[in-house]
């Protein structure tokens, strides 16, 4: 794998022998309750062998229903969050990285999403 700035110790026939590995449900420091960096997760992901990750930060919730930001970004955050997500994409252009979002359900939130 080409990370910028990681070294793998992958070898492409480890990889190949596996099939494609994805992690679908990554949360950095944004979410809340995650650590860590996007750059971080991504150097994580090729030398574990993974050909495709899933950033999936929550999504803004209301204070009323997030009071202490435990579950979601701010505004500033979420922008923070995505130009992260598309330097990645840049720096490591053979891992797939797909920006996603994690939409959670809390009561009195419905008219929220």
């Amino acid at each position: 794998m080409n990370g910028a700035s990681c070294a793998s110790s992958t070898t492409e026939s480890a990889v190949a022998r596996r099939g494609h590995w994805a992690d679908c449900h990554l949360h950095t420091r944004y979410s809340g309750h995650g650590t860590g960096t996007v750059e971080e997760m991504c150097c994580a992901a090729e030398q574990a062998g993974l050909e495709t990750i899933a950033f999936t930060e929550h999504l803004r919730l209301p204070f009323e229903v997030d009071p202490h930001g435990d579950f979601s970004m701010t505004l500033e955050q979420e922008t923070l969050y995505r130009d992260e997500v598309f330097r990645a994409r840049e720096s490591h252009p053979d891992l797939v990285i797909v920006y996603g979002c994690e939409a959670d359900w809390r009561p009195g939130a419905a008219s929220y999403l």
